[in-house]
């Protein structure tokens, strides 16, 4: 139980931290931080738990500091329809 909160917390400090890189627009350094955090929740919970929706969101507003381009939507529409999935 401890570890997963620390997970939890480490979790969110880590988008805490994305969301300063976002706002410097450092995206490449934003996106590793959340795919960093995402990795801390998959640990404690699954990919397919519906936290993991809140922090495939942070990971798209990193992607949406990519230039646009066809694999950026793809991406994105990507992790929208699964977080579609996870919610229903």
């Amino acid at each position: 139980m401890i570890d997963e909160e620390h997970n939890y917390i480490r979790a969110k400090a880590y988008v805490a931290v994305a969301k300063v890189y976002l706002q410097k627009e450092e995206r490449q350094k934003a996106e590793e931080l959340v795919e960093k955090a995402k990795s801390s929740i998959a640990t404690i919970y699954s990919d397919d738990h519906p936290l993991s929706v809140k922090f495939n969101q942070n990971l798209i507003e990193a992607y949406n500091l990519r230039p646009e381009s066809k694999e950026r939507t793809q991406l994105v529409n990507e992790i929208c329809a699964r977080n579609v999935e996870i919610s229903e």
